[in-house]
């Protein structure tokens, strides 16, 4: 369910639906389960002696712990507990650039009869992907389109082609929701966790460790997608120092900047501790599966988290 801007004047901000597509709906949930998680646990702290109907109920399991380190943090800190992973399903290949079949060599889907029922494949490492026709669109961002503009973008109107129901950031104005395979990206490097509750999770961002596609799935082309096409191997953080000298024109102090380089991320802000959080990519396993759980009434996008 989406709603787009609209030519119509007037202000709409609270009363306008927007942006609720399967898998933001399903991010939401997880993150209201973090919320409640550590909501009971500091109703905890201010009564020990009493316990929570919720936590108490046999069907509720915590996800996670006091972070062990925490005592530099100006507010408390959590983490997963350990054992507890992440999974996300799709029924069907993630809108964007997940769907442009272009740019890669289509390889045979494997399958490993070996595996558990609850293990995957982890040993299986994304290969790097050379930016060869970038100028064509190969990492490009996409943006979703409303319902009335879901025809394909001809080749004659523009150099680029562009999947059903999406725009580019540079062609459209009716538009602000990204598609779903830019979504996953963005969620494969500041976690899934969000910006509010970074300020009260460890580190570490939340990932995904495995994505479960169900129809139209491509390996490499979904690698590309979700993950790949961003590059976080090094990263360039200019910093400033001063220095006790001062100038004898103006008295004031010299300011000399200073490269540094580190590996396996990006400096995306400060939280509110005012901590540097510098986030690497993360490359979960990706699976593809015949049954299709919508079919049966289940969401189309879920989160699942297990124990191991």
């Amino acid at each position: 369910m989406d709603q787009f801007q609209t030519k119509k004047k007037g202000n709409s901000y609270g009363r306008r639906l927007r942006d609720c597509h399967a898998e933001i709906l399903a991010k939401r949930a997880f993150r209201y389960q973090l919320l409640k998680d550590i909501i009971l646990h500091l109703q905890q702290q201010k009564q020990p002696h009493t316990t929570s109907p919720t936590s108490s109920s046999s069907s509720y399991r915590s996800i996670l712990r006091p972070s062990s380190s925490t005592t530099s943090y100006k507010f408390p800190q959590y983490e997963l507990i350990p054992g507890i992973t992440l999974h996300y399903y799709t029924s069907s290949t993630p809108c964007g650039n997940a769907t442009l079949k272009k740019f890669a060599k289509m390889e045979k889907q494997s399958y490993d009869a070996t595996l558990d029922y609850d293990t995957w494949p982890s040993w299986k490492r994304h290969e790097m992907i050379a930016g060869h026709s970038l100028h064509l669109g190969q990492f490009s961002l996409l943006l979703k389109k409303s319902e009335e503009q879901q025809q394909c973008t001809p080749v004659t109107k523009s150099k680029y082609y562009l999947p059903p129901g999406t725009a580019l950031p540079t062609t459209t104005t009716t538009s602000s929701i990204h598609s779903c395979s830019d979504k996953l990206c963005l969620y494969n490097v500041v976690g899934l966790q969000g910006s509010l509750l970074s300020s009260l999770s460890s580190s570490t961002p939340m990932y995904m460790s495995t994505l479960t596609v169900g129809r139209k799935f491509t390996e490499c082309i979904c690698r590309r997608a979700i993950c790949c096409r961003v590059s976080g191997d090094e990263v360039e953080e200019e910093e400033k120092e001063e220095e006790g000298k001062s100038l004898k024109e103006g008295g004031q102090q010299q300011q000399k900047k200073r490269k540094r380089k580190k590996k396996g991320g990006y400096l995306v802000d400060l939280n509110k501790n005012g901590e540097r959080r510098y986030h690497g990519v993360n490359h979960p396993t990706l699976m593809g599966t015949a049954v299709y759980l919508d079919e049966t009434g289940v969401c189309t996008y879920l989160f699942h988290w297990r124990s191991r």
